[in-house]
């Protein structure tokens, strides 16, 4: 259940303006959306929204089919964008609420299977996710463009038709998260990692456990 200060409701396309000026607040300095790809993620998915009051605090898009320039994902597969949420109300559970009413629209679609993607210094996303049940399955070193490790990232998989098993043995992959810049070494060691069959099951502040698959 939502909590009782916020109120939640699906975006439409009256409300992508101030979706813009949340999403750019939130995520301007890595991978901004523009009012197009919002339109698009409406028509093709949803886009859930969290209030305050009257006042829009957070935002969390997905994706049940593709589109032109969208990721490519299997049919049984939801394809979750990024969850927003304002400067002033972070760390008050905000992104974990909107990310189970993220999840509760993808089933209502009939999907199985949800995908997306976290920078690997991003550590409370990928805390939030891994949490929830994504595991890390891959790693695209450009998958925004040209500019390693900027533009890297981690791709992330919540399969509700898995066992869940605990792996026998794992390795940690120590990541800086709190740097001021990208670590470059955990990049190298994650994407070989996944080469060699690891998948990421667990976080914690100083890195990633793999485990083979």
């Amino acid at each position: 259940m939502i909590d009782v200060q916020y109120q939640t409701r699906l975006a439409t396309k009256d409300d992508i303006q101030q979706i813009k000026e949340l999403d750019d607040l939130s995520f301007g300095s890595h991978q901004g959306v523009s009012i197009e790809e919002l339109n698009q993620v409406i028509e093709n998915g949803a886009i859930v929204l969290l209030f305050d009051g009257d006042r829009l605090v957070g935002e969390s898009q997905l994706i049940t089919q593709t589109f032109p320039g969208s990721p490519a994902f299997p049919i049984d597969t939801a394809y979750f964008y990024g969850t927003g949420v304002h400067p002033d109300f972070q760390g008050k559970n905000i992104g974990k609420l909107l990310t189970a009413e993220q999840e509760k629209f993808a089933v209502k679609q009939g999907k199985t299977k949800f995908l997306l993607t976290i920078r690997v210094e991003n550590y409370p996303s990928l805390k939030l996710r891994m949490a929830s049940g994504f595991k890390i399955i891959g790693y695209d070193k450009a998958y925004y463009g040209s500019n390693y490790p900027e533009d890297a990232r981690v791709i992330l998989l919540k399969d509700l038709g898995s066992q869940n098993s605990t792996p026998i043995s794992y390795k940690k992959i120590p990541v800086a998260f709190f740097m001021s810049n990208h670590d470059q070494l955990a990049h190298e060691k994650i994407d070989q990692s996944i080469k060699d069959g690891f998948v990421g099951h667990d976080i914690d502040r100083e890195g990633i456990f793999f485990a083979l698959k």
